[in-house]
């Protein structure tokens, strides 16, 4: 489109349900010989995040709470904004966390992809963060 127009919606629509499913293309989990396994659920990922943060530092277990409470209210753009935080911070993080993050990240996008279809207004905030910040605009 031009400057100065607006888009219109279900091309807007679209253009968001493409990058958010680009960006989660091959986001699929591998096993130790490089198998691709099924893919966590919002809830096992939740879990999964939960168990290997656990022994993690108060702030660090505070953002992970922050996220998964995010995710439980379907506030996705603010459940993505932690997850890059706590990916930010991944230089401290064990293998186990960083597979949880994207794990985390993966079923995040998911529901985003989801919530854009139902043309929900936070899944589609969230998949327009997800485009910036892939497209290095934070």
């Amino acid at each position: 489109h031009t400057a100065g127009r607006s888009m219109n919606p279900i091309a807007k629509a679209f253009e968001l349900i493409a990058a958010v499913a680009f960006l989660t293309a091959g986001c699929g989990k591998t096993d130790k010989d490089g198998v691709i396994v099924k893919e966590l659920s919002s809830k096992e990922a939740v879990g999964h995040l939960e168990q290997v943060y656990r022994s993690a530092d108060q702030a660090t277990q505070q953002q992970v709470k922050a996220v998964i409470a995010a995710e439980k209210a379907q506030d996705y753009e603010r459940a993505v904004m932690g997850v890059m935080v706590l990916q930010s911070t991944s230089a401290q993080a064990s293998f186990d966390q960083a597979q949880a993050l994207q794990a985390m990240m993966s079923s995040l996008q998911r529901e985003i992809v989801d919530g854009v279809d139902r043309s929900d207004p936070k899944a589609l905030r969230a998949a327009q963060l997800l485009k910036a910040s892939a497209s290095g605009n934070r």
